[in-house]
């Protein structure tokens, strides 16, 4: 679990110091800017001692009365790191087909490609998607893109899990696409 932490924190700088770069052009102020947002790990207050739990007395068994929980379903991210690739190329198209629209359309975006993902009529992996023929028409021109820190960070926290459309939610365009609306936002319909 640290050592995932300790990764992921990694992963998350090298992400900042690569926007900084690319947004300031030098790098020592790139890095100087990152770092002045890492705040250092507080110092632990006091020593933890070992102590002697109580063994509990045994009591009467009673069974507990079942109640049904109703909760919200959504895909649970998978335990693969994130890829700064998948990162970077996801983080691109969000850029190209919602640059400068709200944060919630962002994420809608990068939720339908996980979405196309996981849909066994699309290809498995992000690039498959993004590249499969007559999908993103701005797809061939993602390698000179360079995604604002708002569409790094929409795209990254959908790729750790976070989702704001149901799964079936596989269309995004400017008019409706599939059989059914799901939502619409601004000019975006998001459909299944």
């Amino acid at each position: 679990m640290i050592r995932t932490t300790c990764i992921l924190i990694i992963t998350i700088t090298v992400v900042m110091l690569f926007v900084a770069v690319n947004v300031t052009g030098d790098a020592r102020e790139a890095a100087a800017t990152v770092m002045a947002t890492i705040k250092p790990t507080p110092e632990p207050t006091s020593k933890p001692t070992a102590t002697a739990k109580p063994i509990p007395k045994p009591t009467k068994r009673t069974t507990p009365k079942q109640t049904k929980t109703v909760t919200k379903s959504t895909p649970k991210p998978t335990a693969k790191a994130i890829s700064m690739s998948d990162l970077d190329l996801l983080a691109r198209l969000v850029h190209q087909e919602a640059r400068g629209c709200s944060d919630e359309v962002q994420l809608l975006i990068a939720n339908v490609v996980i979405n196309r993902v996981n849909d066994p009529r699309f290809p498995d992996t992000i690039r498959g998607v993004i590249y499969q023929r007559g999908q993103y028409s701005g797809a061939g021109s993602l390698g000179s893109v360079r995604p604002n820190e708002d569409c790094v960070e929409n795209a990254r926290r959908v790729l750790e899990g976070e989702r704001f459309c149901p799964a079936k939610v596989v269309w995004q365009s400017e008019s409706r696409q599939g059989k059914h609306l799901w939502k619409r936002v601004g000019n975006q319909y998001f459909c299944y």
